[in-house]
């Protein structure tokens, strides 16, 4: 019985501070997990924005909207920051094996989403931090927030030269991960010195025959078990003293002028590949005049905290961080900006003091009543009644009142306890037992599913009894009526919204219905699709929260059908789409010997942004369709030839073709407006 009455006080408490919400859960159905929420013409007032997407700004929704606040993030057209461009990461503590970075960032990305936040894949392009609440526009739409969190992180830094940026993408790169494996058995250089310069050499020996690193100074600004491995490493000579003067090629690199800085000399070394790692600027244009911002570009926070001199507004990550620059510290303080924000969002209404200090008095009371007096019993009761009503609570405002319950739970289901304790009639151990026997009877004789509010009170008293029994009665109990109690625990659950496997097996095949309506229609609704996949989110979700036993009901036939239901979508959104597989084989006839417009991506399995960038693709392949450009696709590692006769060294490229030759270039992450942005400038140049 001791795990009946856990799940039965669980039950009760989990029901809500006041007996409304109890009722209102009860009318509640499985499909709900699938209802989308309507949206009002006014922009909505988050609770917090935070602007970036890498560790410190997923970490910041992870914290914020677990602890019940409405979060947005505005993760950027280039979503996950630097740590998206990364292969195996060894030093992200937890992961002994290591782990690949853009995993870090997918399964962080789900984590916050399973609490809630919601996410929009743009740039800020303005903000207003005059007054609260703090203004920010987004593509065109502005949007609201009581709060923000800047995390917008740094960018690599290049050295300025007009050669670097004409073969950016045809040899010159700031990413040996993404890019490294277009180098096989052929000469590179790696700028810099420090540690990401390492580990850009260190990972290009690989692939390529020979790697330089070039650097300004005589000795590395590395952590000395990097710069060793390096100075160890055969494949591997360091240039000393030494700066890149110009990069040299024609259509690709094909050399590099280097100069000593101490002999004033300049040599040209054989190189196909240049990776420039000197360092990285902080994303904090948008902030200029706004925010205070170091002689460095770094946003500049008070001592110990994330706070900007301006209130409610705080800093995370790269974006303020000029010493460390490591993924772990980010994520460190993101968690502390998120703590921030919401400690300031908790006391910026001083009505929301007197509350929580009341709370605490009634907790106070109530740990020392002594409940042999039954005139104190009656005057402490009645004050907690009060408090716990909607009277008493009514100083805080509704939208602040989850993020106070969240914070002071357990001293809300202490005085809920207590409450609900006094309140619950005493009753005979056999009254009790005919009674749970009884409403077992009722329900089994409704038609359907149907359970009135009163029903439902009548089913949670009965609980509470049991609840409160002394512990022999409970083990009487368990002998006499578990099944009929454990029967009783299971309609409440159901009714009162604690998920079973059997309610998420709903879920699915509700949603599996609508997703095969979906199907069966002619065109995409993009806005169903955007909210298919929260669905599918929020089913992970509520498999991720299952008890144990219950989790051991959901079978791989449960997991199957999931799984056909993605896939069937997939299906046919590709076919939808229409992007045509390209290889050696048909490049030819697809694209050089068919007229027309064609836009080619270039792109790997294992690369991130590549895999983020496929659902903009398949959407601008869906909404240009009726204008006659056909789109495509080629996966670099299985048509290594094709690649090469356009010079590609970095993905995700797009080339842009009119009749088989090429018109346009794009090297880097595109989202949908992006992609028919550049497709729009590339055709408009041929007119």
């Amino acid at each position: 019985m001791k795990n009946i009455i856990h799940l039965v006080t669980v039950l009760i408490l989990g029901l809500g501070i006041t007996a409304n919400a109890a009722e209102e859960a009860a009318k509640a159905d499985c499909s709900s997990l699938l209802t989308a929420s309507g949206s009002a013409a006014e922009p909505v007032v988050h609770d917090i924005a935070i602007v970036g997407s890498g560790p410190a700004g997923l970490t910041a929704a992870i914290y914020a909207s677990r602890a019940l606040l409405d979060t947005l993030v505005i993760e950027g057209e280039s979503p996950g920051g630097q740590l998206m461009g990364t292969t195996e990461v060894e030093n992200y503590p937890g992961f002994p094996d290591g782990i690949m970075g853009p995993k870090i960032l997918e399964d962080m990305r789900k984590q916050a989403e399973r609490f809630g936040a919601q996410f929009i894949s743009e740039n800020v392009a303005k903000v207003d931090f005059s007054q609260r609440p703090f203004k920010l526009w987004v593509a065109g739409k502005l949007h609201v927030a009581k709060s923000v969190i800047i995390s917008t992180g740094s960018r690599p830094k290049f050295l300025g030269l007009e050669s670097e940026q004409k073969f950016l993408g045809r040899g010159v790169s700031v990413c040996a991960t993404c890019d490294g494996a277009f180098f096989k058995n052929v000469p590179v250089v790696v700028v810099g010195g420090g540690d990401t310069a390492m580990e850009e050499a260190l990972f290009l020996t690989r692939f390529a025959s020979q790697v330089y690193v070039v650097h300004r100074r005589d000795s590395f600004r590395a952590s000395k078990i990097m710069a060793d491995r390096v100075l160890a490493h055969p494949k591997i000579k360091v240039l000393w003293n030494s700066e890149v003067e110009e990069i040299l090629g024609d259509s690709v690199v094909k050399s590099v002028r280097i100069k000593n800085s101490q002999t004033k000399q300049t040599s040209e070394l054989s190189a196909e590949g240049v990776f420039i790692a000197i360092g990285h600027q902080p994303n904090t244009e948008l902030f200029k005049g706004i925010l205070d911002i170091d002689e460095n570009g770094y946003l500049m926070t008070a001592p110990r905290s994330t706070h900007t001199r301006i209130p409610g507004v705080f800093a995370a990550g790269d974006v303020q961080d000029p010493v460390y620059r490591q993924a772990v510290i980010a994520a460190g303080t993101g968690s502390m900006a998120a703590l921030d924000a919401e400690r300031f969002l908790a006391h910026e209404a001083p009505q929301i003091l007197p509350a929580v200090a009341k709370l605490q008095e009634l907790v106070s009371k109530v740990q020392s009543l002594n409940e042999q007096d039954p005139a104190q019993v009656i005057t402490v009761l009645a004050e907690v009644e009060a408090f716990l009503s909607d009277e008493g609570l009514k100083t805080i405002p509704p939208d602040q009142m989850d993020m106070i319950v969240n914070q002071h739970s357990e001293e809300f289901s202490f005085l809920y306890t207590f409450m609900m304790k006094q309140q619950t009639p005493e009753i005979e151990f056999g009254d009790l037992v005919a009674k749970i026997a009884k409403h077992i009877q009722d329900y089994d004789s409704l038609v359907g599913d149907q359970v009135s509010p009163e029903l439902m009170r009548e089913f949670r008293t009965t609980l509470q009894q049991i609840m409160f029994l002394p512990t022999e009665k409970q083990k009487e109990l368990e002998a006499q009526q578990d099944v009929n109690v454990r029967k009783l625990v299971a309609i409440l659950r159901r009714e009162g919204k604690i998920l079973t496997a059997a309610d998420v097996r709903k879920s699915v095949q509700l949603f599996g219905a609508r997703v095969q309506e979906f199907i069966s229609k002619p065109g995409v609704d993009w806005a169903q699709l955007e909210h298919f996949q929260t669905g599918f989110y929020e089913i992970y979700g509520s498999l991720s929260v299952l008890q144990e036993k219950e989790r051991q009901l959901w079978t791989e036939m449960d997991q199957k059908a999931l799984s056909d239901i993605e896939a069937n979508l997939q299906n046919r959104l590709e076919k939808e789409t229409s992007v045509v597989p390209i290889s050696e084989n048909n490049f030819a006839t697809e694209i050089i010997h068919k007229p027309g417009w064609f836009l080619l991506d270039f792109s790997a399995e294992w690369c991130g942004p590549c895999q983020q960038m496929a659902p903009h693709f398949g959407r601008a392949a869906f909404e240009s369709a009726q204008g006659g450009i056909r789109f495509g696709k080629v996966d670099i590692d299985h048509s290594r030839e094709v690649a090469q006769v356009y010079g590609v060294r970095s993905v995700p490229t797009l080339i842009l073709f009119k009749d088989g030759l090429e018109v346009a270039r794009s090297v880097g992450f595109k989202n949908t407006e992006q992609i028919k942005q550049f497709v729009t400038s590339g055709t408009s140049k041929t007119k």
